[in-house]
């Protein structure tokens, strides 16, 4: 399920292999269903930068790293993030035969409730690789 009251706030949706993703999230909780139902239903927002990669008839995903955030009394939150890209990779990649996907997810923990998140794709080039990009690129949505 999807929260409406998170936000996401990337400076780019692309980074190098070595590089970070660096943005801002916000919630807003004072305006979502969740107000006013417990003393404090959410608990904290995740954010997980994984990679996921597709092939014939099989699928891994890795994740490459986390952070928390605890919210304050009312479920809200703006902080600054940043997130960085291992310098090994894997780049992003649309093959034939196999594909590797970044994504970011930030999902809000609800107390005795199911979790709300939203997934926001990526793009991983290689060092120094701009000039390869700057058509649109099959993996940017």
């Amino acid at each position: 399920m999807s929260d409406p009251s998170l936000q996401v706030d990337l400076e780019s949706g692309i980074a190098e292999v070595g590089g970070r993703f660096r943005g801002r999230l916000r919630r807003a909780g004072e305006l979502d269903d969740l107000a006013g139902d417990d003393d404090q239903p959410v608990r904290a927002v995740r954010l997980t930068l994984r990679y996921v990669t597709e092939g014939r008839g099989d699928t891994d995903s890795q994740v490459i790293g986390q952070l928390e955030f605890p919210v304050d009394t009312y479920g809200r939150l703006d902080t600054d993030f940043q997130l960085p890209v291992p310098p090994a990779g894997p780049i992003s990649y649309d093959g034939r035969l196999i594909r590797v996907l970044w994504e970011l997810e930030a999902r809000v923990d609800v107390k005795l409730r199911r979790d709300r998140s939203t997934s926001i794709p990526l793009l991983v080039i290689p060092t120094n690789g701009w000039g390869l990009y700057h058509r649109p690129h099959p993996l940017r949505r």
